[in-house]
């Protein structure tokens, strides 16, 4: 795998080992507690992941598929486009810009502790396999649009930078909700 894309899968690998961590680490009523109203619980942060990266996937498929076409370069380089490098920076915790979720986006219901971290658990492996397939690709190139801002788009190494960055962000907020529930919230 190229080196940059590497970079990501090991990101990818992180947070699923976060998630994993933190999710383990809760009863199912604490997996779904808000400890303040308008905030979300540990399982809508992971939950909302898991229907941001479905949304991605299909966009990632069809920027790889035009990558083909100009073929490969093991050597090239991979660089963030503007749109790309402004919001995976205020993407990554500590949150630098808050936003609000459109409605798709916004988990409706979650499910179990084990259903919601599986379903994360199997997009890293989904995510990871986009990556090797990328790799060597002209990613500077082609375009992913957004699935929340159909007006905005970047390019592919960027949106592979967004989710990464993205990830983080709502980890980092689950980790928060979780240290405000307390210490009695094991399983």
């Amino acid at each position: 795998m190229h080196p940059q894309l590497a970079v990501i899968a090991a990101e990818l690998a992180d947070t699923g080992a976060r998630a994993t961590e933190l999710v383990q680490g809760l009863d199912e009523t604490a997996f779904h507690a808000r400890p303040d109203p308008p905030g979300w619980s540990v399982a809508e942060c992971v939950a909302h992941l898991n229907l941001m990266d479905e949304a991605m996937l299909p966009r990632i498929d069809a920027a790889i598929l035009e990558a083909q076409t100009a073929g490969t370069d093991p050597a090239r380089r991979y660089r963030r486009d503007v749109v790309g490098w402004l919001l995976s920076y205020s993407l990554d915790p500590p949150s630098r810009v808050r936003t609000r979720t459109t409605p798709p986006f916004v988990p409706a219901s979650t499910g179990s502790r084990e259903t919601v971290l599986s379903r994360f658990m199997d997009l890293r492996v989904d995510l990871g396999h986009r990556l090797e397939a990328a790799s060597g690709l002209d990613l500077n190139r082609v375009r992913v649009r957004s699935p929340i801002n159909a007006k905005l788009s970047y390019n592919l190494y960027s949106a592979f930078r967004v989710i990464a960055a993205h990830e983080r962000r709502h980890l980092w907020q689950a980790e928060q909700v979780r240290a405000r529930l307390g210490p009695a919230t094991g399983s």
